[in-house]
């Protein structure tokens, strides 16, 4: 027994999935044949824009998608689709959608803050030329640093003020 997954997606009408800033089509319909078993089939897009059928069944793939055995929920790194349920190696009559997924978030860095995109995941960071970056107590006042550092420890305060150049101010209560 076979399943149509896209059958409207077609080269001149591609049906499109966005992770980040990255976006990815399917082309032509794919089928995923059952031979057995009982579970659900989990029908999504992977980060790397596969179409991937993660199951607990016997079934393959035909077309451009990647049936992987062993998945009983959507992975974290999904965009998910279907759920389709197969009982005694017969697929049931209605799957559910699970589209309202269908895109990723849109990451806006402020002040301070870098992103980096890298296969639809996004990396969040402090920006060090706008944020000191606390770094270790360093040994001597020359000790490498850049301007906007700081450290402390029981006794100081720490402040790099240029390229190499650390000032450091007493702790006391008052």
């Amino acid at each position: 027994m076979t399943l149509t997954i896209g059958a409207n997606c077609l080269f001149n009408t591609p049906c499109n999935i966005r992770f980040g800033g990255l976006a990815y089509s399917l082309t032509a319909p794919v089928t995923v044949s059952l031979a057995g078993g009982t579970g659900n089939a989990f029908v999504y897009f992977a980060s790397s824009g596969t179409l991937t059928i993660g199951h607990s069944l016997t079934l393959t793939c035909s077309g451009v998608c990647s049936a992987q055995s062993g998945i009983t929920a959507f992975p974290t790194d999904a965009i998910p689709l279907f759920t389709w349920h197969a009982t005694s190696g017969t697929w049931d009559g209605q799957g559910s959608d699970q589209r309202a997924f269908l895109s990723s978030k849109d990451v806006l860095p402020g002040t301070g803050i870098l992103t980096t995109e890298n296969l639809g995941h996004t990396t969040i960071a402090a920006d060090p030329s706008v944020l000191g970056m606390r770094a270790a107590a360093p040994s001597t006042s020359s000790s490498s640093c850049s301007p906007g550092m700081w450290a402390s420890d029981s006794n100081f305060y720490y402040v790099c003020v240029t390229q190499n150049t650390w000032l450091r101010t007493a702790l006391s209560a008052w």
